[in-house]
């Protein structure tokens, strides 16, 4: 843990975020609301409700609220509504007949790295191992903190340079 990382609020709370991440599980729900969470920083996605059921519903609503408290995902604080004219596909799907509201949704950071690796998992439903990316998962999601920029400077006092990465070598060329 570097100086920025015990200072910053945004990185405790993915540090927090992670360290409960070790023994969760993810249930049918929540996996599919964490792959149908908006990137970061576009356009936020609804999050609707599988079936027109109450028990869908309420499942839905756990879901999202698991998520959001385990810091995986973010709710917008403006609501989609859907009424009567034009929105009639909606409504049905969700089993309304007059208006329907939804909330939307962004994954965190955090949340968008546990999806960019653990894809597989989450899709098929299998078991995730945590102990496999965890680790640079959170690394990668305290890289992207905003303030990190701002903090982190050299002993020089200057910004960080970018390494440019080597081209991988040909195994047949060095024979």
């Amino acid at each position: 843990m570097d100086a920025h990382e015990k200072n910053c609020e945004s990185c405790q709370g993915v540090l927090r975020a992670a360290s409960a991440l070790r023994f969760k599980r993810l249930g049918r729900h929540e996996r599919r609301q964490l792959l149908d969470a908006a990137e970061p920083g576009g356009p936020p996605h609804p999050i609707r409700p599988p079936g027109p059921s109450q028990a869908e519903q309420t499942a839905t609503r756990r879901a999202v609220a698991n998520l959001v408290a385990h810091g995986l995902i973010r709710l917008a604080p403006e609501q989609l509504r859907f009424e009567g004219a034009g929105d009639e596909e909606v409504l049905s799907e969700l089993g309304r007949r007059r208006y329907a509201v939804l909330r939307q949704a962004w994954r965190s950071d955090l949340g968008e790295e546990i999806v960019r690796r653990y894809r597989a998992e989450l899709e098929a439903g299998e078991r995730i191992r945590w102990i496999y990316h965890l680790e640079a998962a959170t690394a990668a999601a305290l890289g992207r903190c905003p303030d990190r920029a701002k903090t982190v400077r050299d002993e020089d006092g200057l910004k960080p340079r970018q390494l440019a990465r080597l081209p991988e070598r040909d195994q047949k060329s060095t024979g």
